[in-house]
């Protein structure tokens, strides 16, 4: 699928790898960025950027851990403006310390935001990917998920998933959806590509 003149919508969009990645694909002429995390300053501040590479943004302030308001945004954005053709699940929350000092609530508020807000995102918009037969999926996830570290305990489990979920996406969504394999980005992230593969357009 050609990204100029498509829509993209990056979570985690307010810092990092996911300012990142909205930068650069402002720079690669896609026409519209939809830009989503918690903090609406910071977005405001990185749509400041995008907007001024000639690319419109529209920001969204949002928990992904309340699945209602995600619900309802998601069918706001469609209604505002049109099909979403490329998704980049970027947001993630990480505590470091190890096994022994950490609490259940950390473990609670990764599994929530880097698993289960991911899931209840991709889920609406893989929907309405596959009835309009064109879209892309990008998990973005941390080496972490796989590699042991003493200050890390309970980031892999809500991180591990995401290296699989592209493989099942294919198998619950034949003919509509194929995996591609993970590539590096220039930092200690993974990211698996799920295309749908209807159209090239």
């Amino acid at each position: 699928m050609k990204i100029q003149g498509k829509v993209a919508l990056i979570t985690g969009a307010s810092r990092g790898i996911g300012k990142a990645i909205a930068l650069e694909l402002a720079k690669q002429g896609m026409k519209r960025l939809i830009l989503v995390a918690r903090d609406r300053q910071k977005l405001a501040e990185v749509a400041a950027q995008i907007e001024a590479l000639g690319v419109e943004t529209t920001i969204m302030a949002l928990d992904l851990t309340h699945s209602i308001n995600v619900n309802i945004a998601v069918a706001q954005l469609w209604r505002s403006y049109g099909p979403i053709h490329l998704l980049v699940n970027c947001a993630g929350v990480a505590h470091q310390n190890s096994f022994l000092q950490s609490k259940l609530p950390q473990l609670q508020e990764e599994l929530s935001v880097n698993l289960m807000g991911m899931y209840t995102l991709t889920n609406l918009i893989a929907k309405r990917m596959v009835s309009q037969r064109q879209g892309i999926i990008v998990n973005v996830s941390s080496l972490m998920g796989k590699v042991a570290a003493p200050t890390m305990a309970t980031f892999p489990p809500p991180s591990l998933p995401l290296w699989d979920l592209p493989r099942h996406y294919v198998k619950n969504l034949p003919n509509t959806m194929s995996a591609l394999s993970p590539y590096s980005l220039p930092s200690p992230k993974q990211t698996w590509c799920v295309t749908c593969n209807h159209s090239e357009e």
